[in-house]
């Protein structure tokens, strides 16, 4: 860049403006601006507009009627402040020469479509990235990965903790067979799995976070959607979002998630690779075994199917309907389970899960009266 005025946010200059007090110096920021010539404006939306520093962590949200919300850990809503700053101040670069934006990325004021927004499947964009946006078409609005040399050598750990932000806001207010508590207990099969494949573990733990993202949209979609395909998609956008610039790595994880399903619609969406093995396999030991039937139960009640009725009532119902009960889930998909895993590990442990199925079922059928029902035919 060369001449003209480049707005910077202070952060990425050095200045100790965050929520916590601390800076984000970027080397790379610094660099980008030594060499570009011209003016540089420093701006911290959230200290300008009197916000004070340090302060409350903030957030931004999505409400009802679809208006994005700034509102700090205390619940105190700082969305109309932070605007009115917002177009003071882009009223004020309109008279000069702008010639682009170098942002804090992620930042809930400055983050350039790589914010997390509760409420909403996709990032966007901070509340004054957003404004610049709209009022400098075409002007560069680039975050501090994006210059060059800034792109981000994340740690593993690191990459985790962000990755693991996202898929708990995309996850909440799920339905409980897939929920936050879900996604925990397929990430601990995938270590166990760890243990005894060496893999890529980067991927496997990424991709087990993030597996069940496009559940939510399945579910409003009354299952019309392949939350698999979906959540691949889902997966990729936001892996670039909190600053993966490997896109072999991005690629990756979502194929993993995309070949996740065990009743996967996709053609060509069957696992191949040792990560995807173990994604798909952690995945299908949490349907099985005591939680397996725990799940099916949960699910059943919800529907407000029968709580157990005969092989021949359960396979010849429909799905979501009354006879959808946690039997004829057993019948219909986790009695196969233990026979499609795709990794010696996986197998193993699922054959003492399903030993425990047969067992629970026997007995079920027997209390019932239904003793004939125990060995129902397969189809």
């Amino acid at each position: 860049m060369s001449g003209g005025v480049w707005v910077v946010s202070r952060c990425l200059l050095g200045e100790p403006c965050r929520y916590d007090g601390a800076s984000r110096e970027s080397a790379a920021v610094r660099a980008f601006q030594a060499s570009a010539g011209g003016t540089v404006c420093a701006v911290c939306p959230e200290c300008d507009c009197g916000l004070g520093c340090p302060r409350p962590p903030m957030s931004l949200s999505r409400d009802t009627g679809g208006v994005v919300r700034l509102t700090d850990e205390r619940g105190v809503e700082q969305t109309e402040r932070l605007l009115a700053w917002c177009g003071a101040c882009v009223e004020r670069l309109r008279g000069q020469d702008v010639r682009g934006f170098v942002l804090k990325s992620r930042s809930p004021s400055c983050g350039v479509g790589n914010t997390p927004v509760a409420g909403c499947e996709h990032p966007g964009d901070g509340l004054f990235a957003a404004a610049a946006r709209a009022a400098f078409p075409g002007v560069p609005l680039l975050s501090e990965w994006e210059v060059p040399g800034g792109a981000e050598a994340l740690s593993e750990s690191t990459l985790l903790k962000r990755v693991e932000r996202v898929a708990r806001m995309l996850l909440a207010g799920s339905e409980a067979c897939h929920d936050w508590d879900h996604t925990l207990r397929v990430r601990a099969n995938a270590r166990r799995l760890m243990e005894r494949e060496p893999c890529d573990r980067q991927v496997v733990e990424a991709a087990t976070l993030l597996h069940d993202i496009g559940r939510p949209a399945e579910v409003a979609s009354g299952g019309r959607l392949d939350h698999a395909a979906h959540g691949a998609s889902l997966a990729e956008e936001w892996l670039r979002a909190v600053g993966v610039r490997d896109e072999s790595l991005v690629r990756r994880v979502g194929r993993c998630v995309r070949c996740h399903r065990f009743r996967s619609r996709e053609p060509g969406a069957r696992p191949t690779t040792l990560e995807e093995r173990i994604v798909y396999d952690a995945d299908k030991l949490d349907s099985i075994g005591a939680i397996g039937i725990g799940r099916a139960f949960h699910f059943a009640g919800g529907l407000g199917a029968r709580v157990h009725n005969r092989a021949s009532e359960a396979l010849a119902g429909a799905s979501y309907g009354r006879e959808d009960s946690a039997y004829r889930e057993y019948l219909v998909k986790l009695r196969h389970v233990h026979g499609r895993m795709l990794t010696a590990a996986g197998r193993e442990l699922a054959e003492r899960r399903h030993r425990f199925m047969e067992a629970f079922f026997a007995e079920l059928n027997a209390e019932c009266g239904l003793e004939e029902e125990t060995t129902a035919p397969k189809k």
